[in-house]
């Protein structure tokens, strides 16, 4: 949801492509030596390659997908948030970013170029006042980011349609501790608006969710596996 991260999508969306030729590629050439072998234990050995190569085919398409969707809402946010005359919205996804930035990022800015194209500018606290670009901003702050416009976007669709659940896949990877702890604040509170689902591998991240929220506001399951 970010110029920069819109590139990395692009590229990592080029690189799955790639990826799911190579394994197209090897699952026909499984297929042609399970021919050629017959039914002895190297055609057994075939028939493997060939399941290995049909799911990491499977899997290569899948993340593929989620690549080009992830694409195309982070241009819809950009896009919204960049509009000129927006400042409601930009004022919102801001105080969101703040908080999960823990003040260190207290104010968004749109800023229009020589071109008249507006760009999406961060403020600093410190230096006090100085703005930024998205692309300077380091992996953690700019997820920060996506979670406050997606946040403030869902926000805006509950608000004219039924509330669907707010599903977060390890969202909180890239956080250091202080601010995971600010995104499970602001979470539960968002929480009032529409249902919140996490899903981690990180069990410190389940520790630190248990810390910082309170009794009863959270409900863990783990999966087995």
């Amino acid at each position: 949801m970010l110029e920069a991260a819109l590139r990395a999508a692009e590229e990592a969306g080029a690189a799955a492509g790639r990826a799911a030729e190579e394994a197209a590629e090897a699952r026909a050439h499984a297929g042609a030596e399970l021919e050629r072998l017959g039914a002895d234990g190297a055609a057994r050995e075939a028939a493997a390659d060939e399941q290995a190569a049909l799911a990491r085919l499977g899997h290569v398409l899948e993340e593929a997908v989620l690549l080009q969707a992830a694409r195309s809402l982070l241009g819809a946010a950009m896009e919204r948030v960049q509009e000129a005359g927006d400042d409601a919205r930009l004022r919102r996804i801001g105080d969101v970013f703040a908080e999960l930035t823990e003040g260190a990022y207290p104010a968004l800015a749109a800023r229009e170029d020589e071109k008249g194209i507006a760009h999406l500018l961060v403020r600093r606290a410190t230096p006090e006042g100085e703005e930024t670009g998205v692309e300077a901003l380091s992996e953690g702050t700019r997820d920060q980011l996506f979670l406050a416009l997606r946040l403030v976007a869902i926000e805006d669709h509950v608000a004219a349609a039924t509330p669907l659940p707010f599903l977060g896949d390890d969202i909180l990877q890239s956080f250091d501790d202080g601010r995971a702890a600010a995104a499970f604040h602001a979470l539960r509170r968002f929480s009032g608006t529409t249902q919140v689902i996490l899903l981690t591998h990180h069990r410190h991240l389940v520790e630190l969710a248990g810390r910082a929220l309170p009794a009863g506001a959270l409900h863990v399951q783990a999966l087995p596996g």
